[in-house]
């Protein structure tokens, strides 16, 4: 079974207008329209470019091969959750083998890719959920944690604890200090203008 998708980047069109100028397109230019594409035979596949009505055709080599395995070579950077949140695949990786002994990293958001367990379903609880992925019956997983709300609020509760005292003493510590030497100024000021004042008036 052949999966892989056309691919046309890098690829461009040289579209020649009736005032004999030329202009250099990407072939993925919104405007390119792109058909007749079949992965599913093997052999040369041609392919028809559409540029405002004006056609072309270019050649693709279609190889027979067969998805051999897939294995996570990167998991989601999100690995912690609370009950009925949403899993977020951001940095998720897999790599794909082929039996043409080639290799494919795809995102786990590309649309071929199927998560069979979320860690949002509602018989996940808490604990270590297990992310299950399939890419065209060949499949994988990744352990996730999942925390219930109120265990999730108590541990932040806590580790804010954890990580607040020494930095607000040290913060309040110096405030005092600050304050008080801004009081001691103030009272040295003080105490300078009401002497400058005593002996104008012993004077």
């Amino acid at each position: 079974m052949n999966v892989e998708e056309l691919d046309l980047t890098d690829g461009t069109i040289k579209i020649t207008y009736d005032d004999e100028t030329t202009e250099i397109a990407s072939m993925t230019s919104p405007n390119v329209v792109v058909s007749d594409f079949d992965n599913t035979n093997e052999g040369i596949n041609t392919v028809s470019i559409d540029y405002f009505g004006k056609e072309t055709t270019i050649d693709v080599n279609i190889k027979d091969r067969t998805i051999e395995s897939v294995k996570i070579v990167q998991e989601p950077t999100k690995t912690t959750y609370i009950e009925n949140e949403a899993l977020d695949l951001d940095g998720g990786k897999i790599e794909v083998k082929y039996s043409d002994d080639t290799t494919e990293i795809i995102s786990l958001y590309s649309p071929n890719v199927k998560i069979v367990k979320k860690a949002n379903n509602s018989d996940t609880g808490s604990g270590n959920a297990s992310i299950e992925i399939d890419y065209y019956g060949k499949k994988d997983a990744f352990n996730v944690q999942v925390q219930d709300v109120d265990k999730f609020i108590a541990d932040y509760v806590v580790d804010k604890d954890k990580d607040e005292p020494s930095d607000i003493k040290d913060n309040n510590l110096r405030n005092i200090i600050i304050i008080i030497s801004g009081l001691l100024l103030i009272a040295i000021v003080i105490i300078v203008v009401i002497k400058k004042k005593n002996n104008k008036g012993a004077m």
